[in-house]
């Protein structure tokens, strides 16, 4: 099922074209915005409202959540966020109700009580408009060493 959803994605990627921003993308800017923001403040009613049901959330370690085991996750404090920050940020409307994120992020802070600050990131998100407002239905970030830009 999970390969099916990533086959799925790449396809969408590599079928899309640069252009001007299409509708609803700076909606998704803030979307992401909203994301970081919730991270950071351990904020898990915005997180709960952000997160789609359905979610995907893969971690450049391989492991992969539900929406409850990685807010379960987040409740418990084993991993503190104290920053999340983009270098750069690329967003495309697929359709009027799903949009793709990709772009190079950082992400720091605690996780088990050691600190980590992971500079060499890269994302890319899925957002679904349900209910009238931009969800995240699928996370993906990879560690890329050395940068490509």
């Amino acid at each position: 099922m999970r390969k099916t959803v990533w086959i799925t994605v790449l396809m969408l990627v590599t079928g899309l074209t640069a252009g001007a921003a299409g509708p609803g993308e700076d909606q998704v800017k803030d979307a992401e915005k909203a994301w970081g923001a919730a991270l950071i403040a351990g904020d898990q009613a915005a997180l709960g409202k952000i997160l789609s049901d359905q979610i995907i959330y893969g971690h450049a370690s391989g492991a992969v959540d539900t929406k409850k085991s990685y807010l379960d996750k987040l409740k418990a404090g084993s991993t503190k966020y104290e920053i999340v920050e983009w270098s750069d940020m690329t967003v495309k409307n697929v359709s009027n109700d799903t949009a793709l994120v990709h772009g190079h992020i950082r992400m720091g802070g605690k996780t088990a009580g050691q600190p980590f600050d992971n500079k060499n990131m890269m994302l890319l998100h899925v957002w679904v408009k349900q209910g009238g407002r931009w969800q995240l239905a699928a996370h993906q970030t990879a560690v890329v060493s050395p940068p490509q830009r």
